[in-house]
């Protein structure tokens, strides 16, 4: 049952591509760490995974982290899927979970409502912090349709507020309009490196959606093409820039959201500036 101060969070189906112990406890502490800061000290976030190594790693990482773990559930026979209650504790060393240096990031404000996140792995590029390994030769792992329409109603029904469609690269998924048309209850945002939808089916699909509650979210890690391309791949820059125009043109809301190391602090105020030239509101910038 989902309530007010609960969110969901939906891992999967599975995270094969990560090699060893080592990533998957880096791709599942990157994924959790970011849920529990949406939330408020003393929430729960309920976490649904079909992989099996969660059911290790997790406890581990909630205790360090100053979080607990209250109750884990086999959906199935034995085999999973899961569901984990994790009560958010004090953050950790008394910072305040939302201290990032001073950088901007998105404040969900005051009231945390439920989100959920529908999470696929295929992806176009190879960006090199990528702790799901996501790539042009990883196994696609495509989020069922029916599996994502089940958990879409059933959080709606619930009082479910924002739909999150994550990857990898959202626009690869055959189905993603099914998905996206069937949220019709909640708004949806999607997490998009901006770079296949410029023409042919996936154009068809990006016009097909509906403005007044769909929001792209896309990946720009610079002002300039050098960190970007670095971490991401050559021309990948100029290609995010021209997704983010054909967007803006096409009439939806747009927030970016930039990965960058502590070496790379320096450059946060020419990102501002170019995120302001290209007319996005600082509310809806993700640094």
């Amino acid at each position: 049952m989902f309530a007010h101060g609960v969110t969901l969070v939906l891992l999967g189906p599975d995270n094969r591509s990560c090699s060893g112990r080592e990533s998957r406890t880096s791709w599942l502490k990157l994924s959790l760490t970011g849920a529990m800061r949406s939330i408020d000290i003393g929430d729960v976030l309920v976490l649904r995974t079909e992989e099996k190594s969660v059911l290790v790693d997790l406890p581990a990482w909630a205790r360090l982290a100053g979080h607990e773990l209250l109750t884990v559930a086999d959906d199935g026979d034995g085999a999973g899927p899961w569901r984990l209650a994790i009560l958010r504790g004090a953050p950790e060393s008394g910072r305040n979970a939302e201290d990032t240096g001073g950088l901007h990031l998105r404040n969900r404000g005051a009231a945390r409502e439920p989100v959920v996140a529908l999470q696929q792995f295929h992806c176009n590029l190879a960006c090199d912090y990528c702790c799901a390994q996501s790539s042009p030769k990883a196994d696609a792992r495509l989020l069922p349709l029916e599996l994502a329409r089940t958990v879409v109603d059933e959080f709606a029904a619930q009082g479910g507020s924002e739909l999150l469609i994550t990857g990898g690269e959202p626009f690869l998924h055959p189905d993603l309009g099914a998905i996206v048309g069937h949220a019709e209850q909640v708004p949806v945002v999607i997490l998009t490196n901006a770079m296949v939808f410029e023409k042919g089916r996936r154009r068809q699909t990006l016009e097909s959606l509906d403005r007044d509650r769909v929001t792209l979210q896309v990946s720009l890690d610079s002002a300039g093409p050098a960190l970007h391309d670095r971490q991401r791949g050559a021309g990948s820059h100029a290609r995010a820039l021209a997704g983010i125009g054909l967007a803006k043109q096409l009439g939806f809301r747009v927030r970016v959201a930039a990965t960058l190391g502590e070496d790379e602090l320096g450059s946060v105020d020419l990102l501002h500036a170019a995120l302001t030239n290209l007319g996005v509101v600082p509310e809806d910038r993700l640094i």
